[in-house]
C-alpha cells in the first residue's frame, strides 16, 4: 500500500480555531505540478544535478526565504515550503515541525522508548539498531502523512561528563567509546539500510561542538565560551561526531549555541569546514549543518563576535551552516544580503545542500520513493513495543540488594508504593517526549498483577517545609503494608534544557520523607 501525499491548500481556520489540516506539510507534486517540467523531478539524474536544477530555477529573493527552518518554498514554480524542525529523540516527538492530531484518529501517538541514557546503559548495540530502525520508520510514516518532514534532529551525541548537566538523560552517557558506538547504531537504524541509495530519515548529530552546559551563575549556553584544548577536543569532544560525519556519513550536523575557544560553533570555520568537511571528508553527499534554534542571533547579541545581527548571519553561511533554526525569525538573513555581507554563491552552496539531502530521502520522488508505502499501520507496532519494554529492562541498574530481592509478590501481601513516580506515568517519559501510545506507572502494573496497594505521591524539589501532607499520607500508607516501595528521583523540573542541577543530592524534601 503506497501512503498518502498530500497537495493542499485548504482554509487554516475552521469555525474561528485553527484547522488541524493547516498544519500539514504538502510535497512536490512532480507529476501534473509546475515543477514537474523541473529536472528536480526526473529521478534519473543524480542526486546533485537534481538539487542544482532545482536552486537554478530560484530567484534570489526565494532562494533567501529557504534558509531557514520554517522554509517557504517557492510556490511560483510549484516549491513546497518545508518545517527541517523535527524531533525523534526516543521515538517521534513534539517540535513545530513535528505534529500529533487530536482525538482518536491517525497519527495521534508513537512509540515511546526510555530516554538515550538508559537504552545505551544496556550495552546492546543490536536493540540500539532494531530502535533506530523502529523509530525511523515511523519518523518516515509521520513524514509521508505531511505530520512532519523527512529531516528529524536526532540524536544528541554530547558527552555527560558533568553529571550536573540539566540535558544529559538525552545522551548515551560520558564515556566516549559508549557514545560512538550509540551513534553509530542509532543513525545506521533511522537512516535506513541503503542511505547511498535513499535515506529513510536524515539523522542529524548534536550539537557540534563541546555543548554540556545549560545555565550556571549568570552564563548560559548562549554566550559561554568552552575552553578546550586540543587534546580534549580531538580525543574527547569531538569523537562523537567523527563517528557521524566519517564513519556513518549522517546526512546533517546540528551546530551548538555555545562557542569553543572564542569562537561561536555556527560560525566556527575550524570545526564547520577545516575538521568537519575537509579532514572528516563529510563531503560525499553534500550533506548539510543546521544552527541550533536562535543560535545565529547569539553570534551577535551574546557572544559579541560580530557587531550586528547581519554580520553575524553572514559569518555563520561562510562558515560553512547551511540553515538557521528559528523561532521567529532570528537571524538577519534580508539584512545580511542587502548590504552585500552575504554572497549568493554562499547561499547556492548551502541550498544545494539542503536539496540534495532531500532528494536523496526521496522529498521529490512521490509513490516512487522507496519508502512511501510507511503510513499509520507502521505505528505503535507489537514489534515497537516490545523494543521499548526490552530497552526499559536491560538498562535498569540494580545498586544494591540486602536479600530483598526478589519479592514474594501475591493478593495477600499489602503494598504500600510511595513517591511523586509510583503513578505518575507522565513524568517517566521524559524529555523530548511525542504523544505515547500508551503510558504505564508501577502502580498501574501491580494493579494489573492483582496486588493490594496504596498509593501516596510525594515531593519532586519542594524543601522540607513544604505545607503539603506526604508525610501523613506516606505514614498511612505504609502502616500494616508488608512491603514499601518508594519510587523517587528527578522530572524536567529539576534537570533539563536550559536547567543544571547546583548539586548531586536528592532533593531534601525526598530524603525527608524517606527518613
Amino acid at each position: 500500500m503506497k501512503c498518502c501525499w498530500f497537495i493542499l491548500g485548504a482554509s487554516a481556520f475552521v469555525s474561528g480555531q485553527e484547522d488541524p489540516e493547516s498544519r500539514r506539510q504538502s510535497y512536490p507534486d512532480c507529476v501534473n505540478g509546475p515543477l514537474s517540467t523541473n529536472n528536480v523531478c526526473d529521478r534519473t539524474l543524480s542526486p546533485p544535478e537534481r538539487a542544482a536544477a532545482l536552486v537554478e530555477a530560484l530567484s534570489i529573493e526565494e532562494k533567501l526565504q529557504n534558509l531557514v527552518s520554517k522554509s517557504q518554498g517557492a510556490p511560483r514554480i510549484g516549491l513546497p515550503a518545508y518545517n527541517w524542525w523535527s524531533e525523534a529523540l526516543h521515538g517521534v516527538a513534539y517540535a513545530p515541525g513535528t505534529y500529533f492530531p487530536q482525538g482518536n484518529v491517525e497519527f495521534n501517538s508513537s512509540t515511546s522508548y526510555p530516554m538515550p541514557l538508559l537504552m545505551a546503559a544496556g550495552f546492546d548495540d543490536n536493540l540500539i539498531e532494531k530502535i533506530g530502525t523502529a523509530i525511523g520508520i515511523e519518523a518516515r510514516a509521520w513524514g509521508n502523512s505531511g505530520w512532519a518532514g523527512f529531516d528529524y534532529w536526532t540524536p544528541n551525541v554530547n558527552a555527560f561528563k558533568d553529571p550536573r548537566w540539566g540535558r544529559g538523560s538525552e545522551t548515551p552517557g560520558e564515556d566516549v567509546l559508549r557514545i560512538k558506538r550509540y551513534a553509530e547504531y542509532i543513525t545506521r537504524g533511522l537512516d535506513g539500510p541503503v542511505p547511498n541509495e535513499q535515506r529513510r530519515i536524515i539523522s542529524t548529530c548534536k550539537h557540534y561542538a563541546g555543548n554540556d552546559f545549560e545555565d550556571w551563575n549568570g552564563t548560559t549556553r548562549h554566550d559561554f565560551n568552552a575552553k578546550i584544548t586540543m587534546q580534549d577536543l580531538a580525543e574527547y569532544y569531538l569523537k562523537p561526531f567523527q563517528q557521524c560525519a566519517r564513519d556513518s556519513k549522517v546526512g546533517s550536523i546540528m551546530c551548538a549555541y555555545n562557542a569553543v575557544n572564542g569562537v561561536p560553533s555556527c560560525a566556527n570555520k575550524y570545526l564547520l569546514q577545516t575538521i568537519l568537511r575537509d579532514h572528516w571528508k563529510w563531503t560525499e553527499h553534500n550533506n548539510y549543518v543546521t544552527s541550533d534554534c536562535e543560535a545565529v542571533l547569539d553570534v551577535s547579541a551574546n557572544h559579541h563576535y560580530a557587531p550586528t545581527n547581519a554580520a553575524g548571519t553572514a559569518i555563520c553561511f561562510e562558515a560553512g551552516m547551511d540553515t538557521s533554526c528559528e523561532y521567529t525569525g532570528s537571524s538577519d538573513i534580508p539584512g545580511a544580503w542587502s548590504q552585500g555581507l552575504l554572497k549568493e554563491e554562499t547561499v547556492d552552496r548551502a541550498l544545494l545542500r539542503l536539496y540534495e539531502g532531500l532528494v536523496r530521502a526521496g522529498y521529490f520522488d512521490g509513490e516512487e520513493a522507496m519508502y512511501a508505502d510507511l503510513d499509520w499501520q507502521h505505528v505503535n507496532s507489537a514489534e515497537a513495543q516490545s523494543l521499548a519494554l526490552q530497552a526499559a529492562v536491560e538498562g535498569m541498574v540494580l545498586l544494591k540488594n540486602n536479600g530483598t530481592l526478589p519479592l514474594d509478590l501475591d493478593p495477600s501481601h499489602k503494598i504500600a508504593m510511595i513517591g511523586f513516580w509510583a503513578d505518575a506515568p507522565e513524568k517517566l517519559q521524559g524529555g523530548y517526549s511525542g504523544r505515547a501510545h500508551h503510558l504505564y506507572s508501577p502502580a498501574f502494573a501491580a494493579r494489573q498483577l492483582g496486588l493490594d496497594i496504596t498509593v501516596a505521591s510525594g515531593p519532586v524539589l519542594q524543601d522540607n517545609n513544604a505545607s503539603d501532607n506526604w508525610t501523613t499520607n506516606a505514614l498511612e500508607a505504609a502502616s500494616g503494608a508488608d512491603y514499601i516501595l518508594y519510587f523517587g528521583g528527578l522530572d524536567t523540573s529539576a534537570a533539563g534544557e536550559t536547567l543544571d542541577r547546583t548539586d548531586l543530592d536528592w532533593p531534601e524534601a525526598q530524603l525527608t520523607l524517606v527518613k
